[in-house]
């Protein structure tokens, strides 16, 4: 199964994140992945996201498509986000995206949509200007982001959520725990 955690900024994916890796830190049939900061990366190799990020997510749905093809069961995935992100926030923000990449998004979407996968699609409070995000381009994440829930929600398996407690956050952790058959 594959569960990517995709949201604004602050909404707690990180958190959620951690109460998943905490919670099956030790089962070996459960990889996590959380983005790079990748601008580090950007001013060493300006085609860094066209060969990692983005290759990685082809590379592992390619994977995925040919490990299920013949009959393996592969690993549970838990992202802190995913290509998905790039696809909401690069527009808004100005971001490089490989036009190649944008050119096929609707592609690698519907190969995600063959896999037993969930997008939780964390909310958050509106409106609440920070250091890093002025009141419009919030303005404009949410509603990318809303945009993107009401073009996919009949083709993926998209689940809004609205942690607003650690304890919601935690009951939700063993929520997916028994839905997913594990303990």
């Amino acid at each position: 199964m594959l569960i990517i955690l995709e949201g604004p900024d602050k909404s707690g994916k990180t958190t959620l994140f951690n109460m998943f890796k905490k919670r099956f830190e030790n089962d070996q049939s459960v990889r996590f992945y959380q983005p790079l900061e990748y601008k580090i990366f950007l001013e060493q190799d300006p085609d860094f996201l066209e060969k990692s990020f983005y290759g990685d997510w082809i590379a592992l749905l390619e994977f995925l498509e040919q490990t299920t093809a013949f009959g393996s069961k592969p690993p549970h995935y838990i992202f802190d986000r995913s290509f998905i992100s790039e696809i909401i926030y690069a527009p808004i923000v100005g971001r490089y995206i490989p036009e190649w990449f944008s050119e096929r998004a609707e592609y690698y979407i519907n190969k995600l949509s063959k896999f037993n996968h969930c997008v939780f699609l964390l909310q958050t409070k509106r409106n609440i200007p920070d250091e890093k995000w002025d009141l419009e381009t919030l303005k404009k994440i949410h509603a990318a982001y809303e945009k993107f829930y009401s073009m996919y929600k009949n083709k993926l398996c998209i689940i809004p959520l609205n942690l607003q407690t650690l304890i919601d956050a935690e009951r939700f952790v063993t929520s997916v725990n028994i839905i997913s058959g594990r303990k």
